[in-house]
C-alpha cells in the first residue's frame, strides 16, 4: 500500500497517446501502456473570457460563470465583512460617557451600564448614549445593492432563480431578462454538448477496438449490441435548451402579439425558438386531424384504453369495445352524409402577462 506523508497527499494521474502515469506526492508509482492510440480524455473549456491577452488570462481560461464578476466577489465578501462589524456595533458598540469631569472621570463599568434592565445614577448634565453607525449603515446598504445588481447582470438573475418581486413583470421585461440569460447560459450549454460530443466519439472507438458484441446498459436493462454497427461515417450530437417557465411567459406573450403579421414559420424560429419547428409542425397537424375529425380522435382514445386494459386497469377492456361499435356506427353514418363533421374553430393565442408594464399601459 501507499502511505502518505501527512493527511492529504497530492495524486497525479496523467495520459497519453501512449500509456498512463500516475504520481503521487512527486513520486511515480504506476506506469502502463494502453492500446487505444490516443489520449482517453475528454476536455471542453467554455468559450467565454477575454479575448486579450492582458495579465492573468491563462490563470483565468474557462473561469466561464465568474469572467464577469470575479473582481466583485471580493468586494462582496469585504462588504460580508463590514456588515459583521456594523452588526457587532449595533449589539455591543461604543457608548460615550458625558460628565462635569471630562476625560479625567472614570467611565461606569461597560456590562453594568449597557446590561438588560441596567439602572445608572447621574447628574443633570450627564448622560451614556451610544455612538452613532446610521452614516455607515446607508452607505452600507446603498453599495450592497450596486454590488448585487453587477452579479445578478453578470452571472445568474433573480429571475432564473425564480425571484419575480412584488409586482409581475411586463413581457418585455421578461424578453429581456431571457436574452441576459441566453448570454450567460449558451457558452455553457453549448461547451456541454462538446464534451458528450467528444466522449461520446472517444467512446465509440474504445468500443470498435473491443469489436465483436459489448453489454450496455445497467444491471437489469443491460442488453446485447453488436460493435459492427458502428462502421461507417456518421456524426453524434448533443444539444441543450433552458427552459424557464416565467421567461417563456415574455415569448409566449410576444408570440400573441404579433397576430398575423408574421407568418407562423418564422415566429416559431424566431421567436419561440423551437427545437425543431417542422417537427412541431408535424404534432401540430397530427393534433389538428384528431379534433377536425372526431372518429380519428375516437380511434387514438380506443387504443389508448386498450393500452390501460393491457396494464390491468378494471374496466378499460368493456369501454374500449363499447367505444369501439359506436365508433363504427358513427363512421357508417358519416359515410353515409347522415352526420355533419364539424370542425372545432382553432382558438388565438392569448397573451400570457401584459406585453407593456402595467403603468405604460395606463398612459395609452
Amino acid at each position: 500500500g501507499i502511505t502518505p506523508q501527512g493527511k492529504d497527499a497530492t495524486v497525479i494521474d496523467a495520459w497519453n497517446r501512449f500509456g498512463n502515469e500516475v504520481w503521487i506526492d512527486d513520486v511515480l508509482r504506476l506506469e502502463q501502456e494502453h492500446p487505444y492510440g490516443f489520449t482517453p480524455v475528454a476536455l471542453q473549456i467554455v468559450s467565454l473570457g477575454s479575448m486579450l491577452a492582458d495579465e492573468n488570462t491563462i490563470e483565468h481560461t474557462g473561469e466561464s460563470l465568474f469572467f464577469l464578476i470575479r473582481d466583485l466577489i471580493p468586494e462582496l465578501f469585504r462588504l460580508v465583512s463590514i456588515a459583521q462589524t456594523i452588526n457587532m456595533r449595533l449589539a455591543k458598540g461604543a457608548y460615550k460617557f458625558k460628565n462635569k469631569g471630562g476625560t479625567n472621570t472614570e467611565p461606569p463599568d461597560y456590562d453594568e451600564a449597557t446590561g438588560i434592565g441596567a439602572i445608572s445614577s447621574m447628574g443633570v448634565e450627564e448622560d451614556i448614549e451610544p455612538m452613532r453607525v446610521d452614516d455607515i449603515k446607508q452607505s452600507f446598504t446603498e453599495l450592497n445593492a450596486i454590488i448585487e445588481t453587477r452579479l445578478q447582470r453578470g452571472s445568474i438573475s433573480n429571475v432564473d432563480l425564480g425571484i419575480l418581486g412584488a409586482t409581475p413583470p411586463s413581457g418585455v421585461t421578461l424578453l429581456a431578462a431571457k436574452s441576459e440569460r441566453d448570454t450567460v447560459y449558451r457558452p455553457r450549454t453549448k461547451a456541454k454538448g462538446l464534451l458528450n460530443k467528444t466522449t461520446a466519439e472517444m467512446f465509440t472507438q474504445q468500443v470498435m477496438q473491443i469489436g465483436g458484441s459489448v453489454e450496455l446498459g445497467v444491471p437489469g436493462h443491460k442488453r446485447t449490441f453488436q460493435t459492427s454497427k458502428l462502421n461507417g461515417e456518421y456524426q453524434t450530437e448533443y444539444k441543450y435548451f433552458v427552459k424557464s417557465p416565467e421567461l417563456d411567459a415574455g415569448v409566449l406573450t410576444l408570440y400573441a402579439a404579433a397576430g398575423d403579421a408574421i407568418a407562423k414559420r418564422f415566429k416559431d424560429r424566431d421567436i419561440l425558438q423551437l427545437e425543431d419547428p417542422d417537427e412541431n409542425d408535424l404534432w401540430l397537424s397530427w393534433e389538428r386531424l384528431g379534433r377536425n375529425v372526431p372518429a380519428v380522435q375516437m380511434n387514438r382514445d380506443v387504443r389508448n384504453t386498450i393500452k390501460l386494459a393491457e396494464q390491468g386497469v378494471e374496466g378499460a377492456e368493456i369501454e374500449a369495445e363499447i367505444a369501439s361499435a359506436a365508433m363504427g356506427v358513427n363512421l357508417e353514418q358519416m359515410l353515409s352524409g347522415d352526420i355533419e363533421v364539424k370542425p372545432e374553430e382553432e382558438k388565438e393565442a392569448k397573451q400570457v402577462v401584459p406585453l407593456l408594464g402595467q403603468q405604460l399601459l395606463s398612459l395609452f
